[in-house]
């Protein structure tokens, strides 16, 4: 299940492989850099969302 509210987080996170989202332990990641950036550019984008969220309200 996806940890993140935003949706540009959510899509980041759904590009990342199942070993690096922690969904299947025994998959074998083909690129853990590529996997790596993307998880946080995921986090990135949830934390900026996060933060014009408590400007705003």
């Amino acid at each position: 299940m996806c940890p993140y509210q935003n949706e540009d987080a959510r899509r980041f996170w759904s590009k990342a492989c199942n070993y690096h989202r922690g969904t299947d332990t025994n998959h074998n990641c083909g690129n853990p850099t590529a996997c790596q950036r993307t998880l946080d550019k995921a986090e990135s984008a949830e934390e900026w969302h996060l933060l014009f969220v408590e400007r705003w309200q």
